[in-house]
């Protein structure tokens, strides 16, 4: 007894696939498409050589990455400046504070004296201040009167 063919058409099926038949291309084009494929060639080297001569891709890469980063701290920088912080509101605070001190050292007080001495001083013109308080207070009352 023979044995049976196959139920399937599988052995009818090619082992390999078969390149189809190129279509006719003239020589000239032929040619023109061989020389473009030389010269991207030759490019690719020369630029592979400029990138090995700089330190490879990596040292691209990382001079790349360096100047972005700059770059962004500058922005960042510049940003930040514009932006007032709590500590530079208190030096403002501080500023404003001084000015009026000006009449204590323009009064001659110095650095070096004591603290009790310019307590004292303080005082001194506090008791001032208030008894040309009372005397104004006192011509105006008394202009009022008159004026009644």
């Amino acid at each position: 007894m023979l044995p049976s063919p196959p139920s399937s058409p599988d052995f009818l099926a090619p082992k390999r696939l078969f390149k189809p038949v190129p279509i006719f291309v003239s020589r000239e084009k032929g040619r023109e498409t061989r020389h473009n494929l030389f010269l991207k060639k030759v490019r690719r080297g020369r630029e592979d050589k400029i990138i090995k001569s700089r330190g490879g891709e990596d040292e691209m890469m990382r001079l790349i990455f360096v100047s972005e980063q700059k770059r962004w701290e500058a922005t960042q920088a510049r940003a930040a400046a514009t932006i007032s912080t709590i500590y530079e509101e208190e030096e403002f605070e501080v500023e404003e504070t001084q000015d009026y001190e000006l009449p204590y050292h323009a009064s001659g007080i110095d650095e070096d004296d004591d603290f009790d001495q310019l307590i004292e001083r303080e005082g001194e013109e506090l008791e001032d201040m208030l008894s040309q308080l009372d005397l104004d207070f006192d011509h105006a009352v008394i202009d009022d009167s008159i004026k009644e």
